[in-house]
């Protein structure tokens, strides 16, 4: 609105920033100071990660922001399909995704094995969400033998939140309590909803599982369907 668009301006003044740099340029919240940023001749950068759903969602492009930070080969592509001019779009994050075949490992580990140990790698979403997400992660692995069951917290959330939460043969953990890679590389698959543990499992040789559970519209999901072949799953 034209308030908004106003109070960024003065905002942007004061503050007199070098640059300004935004996950996703294109939601009600931030796309005017954005836009007020580029009418002041601030350098814009976002990095669309707009991986978790917003609602509503406004898409990815066209980005608002001058310059699009994009991760890997296959975001960079994407963006093109889009007509997103490529001096807009700048290399960064994981370097892995660079062609198909880094995506067909999904033979290289047994979804399913004896010492088999799967993964639950949570979004930072509202309790209700969150917890129909583990319900069915829940329900699934207790009609699995052998199986060793971590839920995964995502770094926004709080242990103290899920001591109440007792499940049998099931570890929660923390970002702090082992490191990302370190629980990619012990995990036989990833499952998630929209978060890019995924992808990081992915660029690490891990199969991942993408959950299409909560009625929302999935995108990494679908991306990592199509250039991945990994499943979808709606239920338990």
């Amino acid at each position: 609105s034209t308030k908004l668009l106003i109070r960024a301006n003065i905002f942007l003044k004061q503050c007199q920033p070098t640059v300004l740099f935004t996950d996703y340029d294109r939601s009600a919240q931030v796309a005017p100071l954005i836009t007020a940023a580029n009418s002041l001749g601030i350098p814009t950068v976002t990095c669309i990660h707009n991986v978790t759903e917003i609602a509503p969602s406004y898409g990815a492009f066209p980005s608002i922001a001058k310059d699009i930070c994009c991760w890997g080969n296959m975001m960079f592509n994407d963006a093109l399909e889009h007509q997103v001019p490529i001096e807009k779009l700048r290399m960064v994050g994981n370097q892995n995704f660079v062609n198909e075949d880094c995506l067909n490992f999904i033979e290289k580990k047994m979804l399913v094995s004896t010492s088999a140990t799967v993964t639950l790698a949570l979004s930072p979403f509202r309790e209700p969400v969150l917890l129909a997400i583990i319900e069915m992660f829940v329900n699934a692995v207790s009609t699995m033998k052998n199986i060793n069951s971590i839920i995964r917290l995502h770094p926004a959330q709080d242990i103290r939140d899920f001591k109440e939460y007792k499940y049998d043969n099931i570890t929660i953990s923390r970002p702090s309590d082992v490191g990302k890679a370190s629980l990619i590389e012990a995990s036989s698959v990833v499952v998630g909803h929209e978060t890019s543990f995924l992808t990081d499992a992915v660029a690490l040789g891990t199969p991942v599982v993408a959950l299409d559970v909560l009625n929302r519209p999935l995108k990494l999901g679908k991306q990592l369907a199509r250039y991945g072949d990994m499943p979808i799953v709606t239920s338990s």
